[in-house]
């Protein structure tokens, strides 16, 4: 765990759709690991919900 870390700490993003339904979780690793720009704006371009693969 880095320094700057808290144990308390469970760092988690989450995409949600128009009707604020869950479309991705992503729990990290450590405060750092988190989604990439790629995956979020892939995720924004697209309308109807999908099931996410490492490249979108």
């Amino acid at each position: 765990m880095a320094e700057s870390e808290s144990i308390n700490t469970m760092p988690v993003e989450l995409l949600l759709d128009e009707e604020l339904i869950i479309r991705k979780i992503h729990y990290a690793k450590s405060l750092s690991n988190c989604l990439t720009t790629a995956l979020i704006y892939c995720f924004t371009a697209i309308s109807q919900p999908v099931h996410f693969t490492a490249q979108c």
